[in-house]
């Protein structure tokens, strides 16, 4: 049976809203051990947001603006792409490209 090359791309939507806070933490820890003491002051807790009269609290993922944003979350998602038998794993940011042999 002949082997194709496929190549899939993905593009992840409401991105950094998607990562669990004690996600990011721990992958914080696991490979930033110096960053996480700051990262658990801002990020160990709902961080409450206010908007006229209403109050929403922030549960997930890293806050708009916040310059380790992009940091935190490709430190998060790393494992992932690394754990993937994809003979080609590209990222950038949220958007990956596997490739491969596609046998049937």
């Amino acid at each position: 049976m002949p082997h194709d090359h496929v190549v899939i791309k993905l593009d992840f939507s409401i991105t950094f809203n998607s990562l669990h806070r004690s996600d990011m933490l721990h992958a914080v820890q696991d490979s930033i051990p110096t960053l996480y003491a700051y990262c658990y002051a801002a990020y160990s807790q709902h961080s409450v947001l206010y908007h006229g009269e209403y109050t929403l609290l922030s549960q997930e993922g890293p806050q708009q603006g916040d310059p380790l944003g992009l940091l935190l979350f490709c430190n998060t998602i790393q494992p992932l792409l690394s754990s993937l038998s994809s003979d080609l794993k590209l990222g950038y940011l949220d958007d990956l490209t596997l490739g491969g042999q596609f046998r049937m």
